[in-house]
């Protein structure tokens, strides 16, 4: 995975890196504010944004679902969070589940 951000280039060779560079792009957009009436740091507005207006959405593994696809859930665990919808929005969610986990993502919504 290849991503630009914060200027630089970066690429993701091991999953070992995702953190590092998770780290850095929240770093990155915390220190920006947007000026506005709330005064957001960047990554909130960015966060905030995808997450309220996505047609992509976060929702936890149940038996039932397991049970109607196992191939396609065989690897979560019932209660886990997992994305659903829109294949490009659903990768961004991964992004900030990496971040937050998938409950951070919720509790972070309410």
């Amino acid at each position: 995975m290849a991503l630009m951000n914060a200027g630089k280039f970066n690429l993701i060779t091991d999953q070992q890196d995702k953190p590092k560079l998770l780290g850095d792009i929240q770093s990155f957009g915390k220190d920006l504010t947007i000026q506005d009436q709330n005064q957001m740091c960047l990554w909130d507005h960015l966060y905030e944004s995808i997450m309220w207006n996505s047609s992509a959405y976060l929702t936890q593994v149940s038996k039932e679902m397991k049970e109607e696809s196992p191939q396609q859930y065989k690897d979560n665990k019932i209660g886990e969070y997992v994305t659903q919808g829109n294949v490009t929005e659903q990768a961004i969610l991964n992004f900030f589940m990496g971040v937050y986990g998938g409950e951070g993502c919720v509790e972070k919504k309410k």
